[in-house]
């Protein structure tokens, strides 16, 4: 049970800690994968697969059964205190996030401006300019993990239970 869950919800590679999946289309592709007889059910299976991730998680150690051994230091951190810390970014598990900061580590003044509008999109609001790659870099490296918190939250909740 374990093994699928790692599998089909969590990236990364295993001796490092793996991070949650952040996909959209996640739930826009398997909406109608659950129970075909209740829309309203399905809707909501949809909406919290990690709540149901979390439950099945808690479920298995209450009964016993494996740990999961696989979650990044940022995430156990996450589930465990409710809060990421500074100290808890972790390294980037998403490919196009990860080809965004290689790209800016290696841009020229001109291609860095070519980067601007995905720059942006990750929450840079300082110059874009070869002098500031650093901040853009840890620009980019925050916003891949803000945009984990609301699944991590939704896990948390159904390890609550």
């Amino acid at each position: 049970m374990m093994q699928g869950l790692e599998l089909n919800l969590f990236e990364g590679v295993s001796c490092k800690g793996k991070n949650l999946k952040y996909s959209i289309s996640y739930y826009q592709e398997n909406r109608y994968r659950y129970v075909q007889y209740d829309a309203a059910l399905q809707c909501n299976l949809a909406c919290f697969v990690f709540r149901i991730c979390g439950e099945i998680i808690a479920t298995s150690l209450v009964q016993g059964g494996p740990a999961p051994n696989f979650f990044s230091t940022c995430s156990y951190h996450f589930l465990r205190h409710g809060q990421i810390t500074n100290e808890d970014v972790p390294e980037v598990t998403d490919t196009e996030i990860q080809n965004l900061i290689q790209e800016v580590k290696c841009a020229e003044e001109d291609a860095l401006t070519d980067l601007s509008d995905a720059i942006v999109a990750c929450g840079y609001t300082g110059p874009i300019h070869s002098d500031h790659k650093k901040a853009i870099t840890e620009a980019i490296s925050l916003h891949s993990v803000m945009r984990l918190i609301l699944m991590l939250s939704q896990l948390r909740e159904g390890l609550a239970i």
